[in-house]
């Protein structure tokens, strides 16, 4: 198959090391992409003396060969993998805005998401989220995308892969951002959501398949979070979490930076609170985040508004039922909870939690153990 010569330029860079500064350092003691291209073996080997190790110098310029890398690109299409770079039309216009935007990016699914939205938006927070941060990360990326919001996060258990799940349920544009070769799903518990991604959103990496993730990599992949967004949102982070470092890179980068507050003493809520002591702007509801970061009055009327819940079920529970349902909330309530709370035997506990469950008010999140389904409600 016949590729493009800018094409193979960029995949040539690619080549050495996967890192946009050390790529940028080769590009200009080289005089830039074409030159690099160009080049003579002798003037190679002279203008990257300073920047690779002879021997290294060698074995890159060999690999400046058009079948080579003609037969590369044509594997990744077989398996379904694109390349980006900054001149390509499909790059984030929005990441060449950091000091280190990746010289080259690999992608599966459909890069056109990356500039279709005028608003973009990066969630990310704990990997060991309790039930409340993955259900507001679910219902803030589901709400934001109804709004035609980019949602971009890096696939990681807990809050990332909730905020990529409501995105998906609201048939929104999600990006993930891996901190591993493009092919390698990454953790495994999520290998269901990087496939249903890749057919409905968008898998991007700034390393080349087969490239195994390291303790390197992923924090380095926070700036490309950060960097192709318009603001950072955090749902729940510790102490030391790879989410400040994103907020830091968001700061750093000009980004507005969102937090959830979060009880005090709670592990998982020191970092968002510690944020909000920064500076980090306080948001209970997405219109914080639309009203702050884009203008949009939460009164404006908008088309995708999202559906709320069916008040009309709601009140004709009766009585017993009412008082039930207003013992639930975003945190997980037990059976026994709600038992000694309404004063109601087990019989009658589990009938009506059912009850309210079938009609799709509450939900069960492990067994025994309920929580709100409308949690527009629940966080008013």
């Amino acid at each position: 198959m016949n590729h493009s010569k800018t094409d193979l330029m960029h995949l040539f860079l690619g080549e050495v090391e996967p890192d946009a500064l050390f790529q940028s350092k080769l590009l200009r003691a080289c005089g830039g992409i074409h030159a690099l291209w160009e080049m003579s073996e002798d003037e190679f080997l002279t203008k990257t003396v300073e920047v690779l190790h002879p021997e290294t110098a060698m074995e890159l310029y060999a690999k400046r060969d058009v079948g080579f890398l003609s037969g590369k690109l044509d594997r990744y299409e077989q398996a379904g993998i694109g390349i980006l770079y900054p001149e390509h039309p499909a790059y984030p216009a929005q990441l060449l805005t950091i000091h280190d935007p990746p010289e080259l990016l690999y992608y599966k699914g459909n890069p056109d998401i990356l500039n279709r939205h005028e608003r973009c938006i990066g969630i990310v927070g704990a990997r060991e989220a309790d039930t409340y941060g993955r259900e507001i990360a679910t219902y803030f990326a589901s709400n934001l995308s109804r709004r035609d919001v980019l949602i971009v996060s890096g696939l990681a258990k807990g809050i990332d892969g909730a905020a990529h799940t409501g995105c998906l349920a609201a048939d929104g544009d999600t990006v993930a951002v891996l901190g591993t070769g493009i092919d390698i799903p990454s953790p495994r518990e999520n290998l269901r959501l990087y496939f249903e991604i890749e057919e409905r959103g968008l898998l991007l990496s700034e390393y080349p398949p087969g490239y195994p993730g390291g303790i390197y990599t992923f924090p380095r992949r926070n700036r490309i979070i950060s960097g192709i967004s318009h603001g950072v949102f955090v749902v729940q982070a510790r102490e030391r979490s790879g989410s400040l470092i994103t907020a830091d890179l968001a700061l750093e980068q000009g980004r507005q930076v969102y937090a959830l507050p979060g009880r005090a003493g709670d592990d998982r809520s020191v970092g968002c609170n510690r944020l909000i002591k920064q500076g980090a702007l306080l948001v209970t509801t997405p219109d914080d985040i639309m009203e702050d970061l884009f203008g949009v009055s939460a009164m404006e009327k908008r088309r995708t508004e999202e559906v709320p819940a069916d008040t009309h079920r709601k009140n004709n529970l009766a009585p017993l039922e009412k008082k039930v349902y207003s013992c639930v909330g975003l945190d997980p309530v037990s059976v026994d909870d709600i038992i000694r709370a309404c004063k109601i035997g087990v019989t009658g506990a589990i009938s009506i939690l059912y009850r309210l469950e079938q009609s799709g008010l509450v939900k069960q999140v492990r067994r025994g153990w309920y929580i709100i389904t409308d949690i527009a409600e629940a966080i008013k």
